[in-house]
């Protein structure tokens, strides 16, 4: 793989999505749960350019993004925000970190690491939002 590693996929993929106006992965039932959250929320997937498995977790962040506009899809490259992940314990990728808002600030609500099936996924992210 060149210098854009394996994310250059998921650059096509979210401007096939984005292009198309549709969210086409995830079941039925999970957009509808995604929708209905109701707080600002931010989903932050680090990676790194040789990583085979972060495509797949910025994907799944970046398609919560585009179906609830109180969601925000993030992709860090790890190496490259040296600070930031050391800030967030990053020490192996992808790693997801869910934070929300409150009171103008961001409180970090979740995180894991992998990239985790589509309803694993969901269920993290509406935990953080208990």
């Amino acid at each position: 793989m060149g210098s854009s590693g394996y994310e250059f996929t998921t650059l096509l993929q979210n401007l096939i999505a984005v292009s198309n106006n549709s969210v086409t992965s995830f079941s039925d039932e999970n957009k509808e749960k995604l929708s209905k959250i109701d707080k600002k929320m931010r989903i932050r997937v680090f990676v790194t350019p040789t990583c085979p498995y972060c495509p797949r977790a910025v994907f799944a962040a970046h398609q919560a993004a585009m179906l609830n506009p109180n969601i925000t899809g993030e992709m860090i490259e790890a190496n490259e925000f040296d600070r930031i992940s050391f800030e967030y314990g990053v020490s192996s990728v992808p790693h997801t970190v869910i934070e929300v808002k409150e009171s103008e600030e961001w409180v970090k609500k979740g995180e894991f690491v992998g990239a985790y099936p589509e309803n694993s996924f969901v269920e993290e992210v509406l935990k953080a939002v208990e």
